[in-house]
């Protein structure tokens, strides 16, 4: 049986892997798109790299809040993908991923394209949970029509 630290513990390493692995995904496509020359000065890799685990940390410690059968999938999905989206927005503004300097369509757009990403990786869990819920619950009618 999982204890509460080993649903928090796989949570964070299995939202960091994801942000980790949009991080170096992205990182490839720029690199493509700028044919190789990214300069990065004063840390900004490192940096970068830091952010991806805040916001993968972000996003994985509060999805605990599944585990509490008492709260409503809305309010559940509110807690863990508001905390999540805050740290996410907080984090890509420090490391400069939001373009401040671009004018208020690209801060805006920039901060809609992140946060339809993040809802768009939630929708995929969801469903991926909701088609296990569906197998388990044919599994225990099999079972019940059996007995």
């Amino acid at each position: 049986m999982k204890t509460k630290k080993h649903t928090l513990l796989f949570n964070v390493f299995v939202s960091i892997g994801i942000a980790a692995m949009m991080f170096i995904l992205t990182g490839v496509i720029i690199d493509s798109i700028f044919h190789g020359n990214i300069q990065m000065t004063n840390y900004a890799f490192s940096k970068m790299a830091i952010a991806t685990v805040v916001i993968g940390f972000g996003f994985g410690a509060p999805a605990v809040v599944y585990n509490n059968e008492r709260l409503s999938l809305f309010t559940q999905t509110i807690i863990h993908m508001g905390t999540g989206c805050i740290v996410m927005t907080v984090t890509a503004y420090l490391v400069g991923w939001i373009p401040m300097h671009r004018g208020p369509l690209l801060i805006i757009a920039s901060i809609l394209g992140e946060l339809a990403f993040a809802f768009g990786i939630w929708f995929l869990f969801y469903l991926q949970q909701k088609k296990l819920v569906k197998q388990m619950n044919q599994r225990i009618s099999k079972i019940n029509n059996h007995a």
